[in-house]
């Protein structure tokens, strides 16, 4: 199995490239503004790595479950960005409805809030002259589904992975709260016992690593076809093929050991 150090290799090198596309990147002055979809791209890139380098901080101090939960953020910016780089200004619309359906959800859970306190007050029709201009400018918007964005960008089979992050991560699922705990078959000792740490197969940090190049690498292919290809740094394909040796290793190796016979596992 390839080791958490060549995972980490890798991954500096990977935000290496992304940084160079960052400072590299010259997006032109359009009418769009802010909405050009290659400013869009950039920022997407600026949230991955910035949110990268948080993960790397959790792993080097051992906080694998935190570093999941933030690999999933990841995951989403790699539905986004490969959304954007599939349907360009049309997607930066949808992510503007996108951003209307939360304001409106929002401010209807304050305007619930403030009428349960009894009191009409300014805050309270300011707030209800503002829903209601949500409504009458746009009408009914949606919001993004990540699922949706996924299967657009092309990139599906990354759902696999995300699912798997919000389960045993970033969700207080039964899975990742069993992870405190410790069972004992000792007839002396109680059955089980709470851990404060969360208790992980040794496999765990390298694999962390694994899906945390995944995203990335997905994110800075997207975001550089997005930006018309920017030159820069180490070639694409070489992180590619790089990144596909390493899985392979670690693919073969999960074979291995589920193959293992009961007693030798």
């Amino acid at each position: 199995m390839a080791s958490r150090e060549a995972w980490d290799a890798l991954a500096q090198r990977f935000y290496a490239k992304g940084v160079d596309i960052f400072d590299a990147a010259d997006p032109p002055l359009t009418d769009a503004g802010a909405r050009d979809p290659n400013v869009v791209a950039l920022t997407l890139l600026a949230r991955t790595l910035r949110t990268m380098q948080a993960a790397d901080l959790l792993l080097q101090d051992d906080f694998i479950v935190e570093a999941r939960t933030l690999t999933r953020t990841i995951m989403e910016n790699l539905f986004f960005s490969a959304a954007l780089s599939e349907k360009g200004e049309v997607f930066v619309a949808e992510l503007e409805l996108d951003d209307i359906t939360v304001r409106r959800k929002r401010a209807k859970g304050l305007l619930e809030f403030f009428e349960k306190q009894g009191a009409s007050t300014e805050q309270h029709a300011r707030l209800k002259a503002y829903r209601d201009e949500l409504w009458e400018t746009h009408g009914k918007t949606a919001e993004i589904k990540m699922v949706e964005a996924a299967l657009v960008g092309g990139v599906g089979d990354a759902l696999i992975a995300y699912r798997e992050l919000s389960t045993d991560a970033a969700h207080p699922s039964a899975a990742s709260l069993s992870l405190h705990i410790i069972t004992s078959d000792d007839p002396d000792a109680p059955p089980f016992t709470v851990s404060a740490s969360p208790v992980l197969d040794p496999t765990e940090p390298a694999d962390t690593l694994e899906l945390l190049c995944m995203a990335v690498l997905g994110v800075i292919v997207a975001v550089n076809d997005v930006l018309g290809g920017v030159g820069v740094g180490e070639p694409l394909d070489l992180l590619a093929i790089d990144f596909a040796e390493l899985s392979a290793s670690n693919k073969a190796d999960r074979g291995d050991r589920e193959n293992l016979p009961a007693s030798e596992g």
